[in-house]
């Protein structure tokens, strides 16, 4: 049973335990790697013309990441559907559809998709790194905005006693 999954343009990846000693890395199958358990190493693999980067550090802290994008585990494998051949994508009319998103099924662009190529922007969790910052930045500006009532409420009424 795998520990694991990850989807990438249609490639079924899965971490599996080998015993109490290692890991077995596959891809749609085939054993790639064998990696120790309980120490950091990494793994290199090349799908479709793309580099993979796989690292295990620990035995819980697992990723595989294309450049500096983040290929995000699934719970279960999405078939990747055919892409019509005058398919245009959702957000961009005038671009080729490459994706049809395996959540939505909506058409996606290279520049929509996520970069496991099964899902359109819109669907792909979590938000991209500049929206997931602006996001953290204002729940922190909440955060405050709520001590410093709280607080306000405090000092009004330690003057009213």
């Amino acid at each position: 049973m795998a520990l694991r999954r990850w989807s990438f343009r249609g490639h079924r990846i899965e971490l599996e335990v080998l015993g109490p000693l290692f890991f077995v890395l596959e891809v749609d199958g085939q054993t790639r790697a064998k990696l120790p358990r309980g120490e950091a190493s990494e793994v290199l693999l090349e799908l479709d013309g793309e580099r993979l980067r796989f690292a295990v550090r620990g035995d819980a802290d697992f990723t595989l990441s294309l450049g500096t994008a983040r290929v995000h585990p699934v719970t279960e494998f999405i078939d990747l559907v055919p892409v019509p051949p005058l398919a245009t994508c959702a957000e961009h009319p005038v671009a080729p559809a490459a994706v049809v998103c395996g959540r939505c099924g909506r058409f996606a662009c290279v520049g929509c998709a996520s970069p496991d190529g099964v899902r359109c922007a819109e669907c792909c969790e979590p938000a991209d790194g500049a929206e997931a910052s602006a996001q953290r930045e204002e729940r922190i500006w909440q955060l405050i905005v709520f001590v410093a009532a709280v607080l306000g409420v405090v000092l009004v009424l330690a003057m009213l006693r």
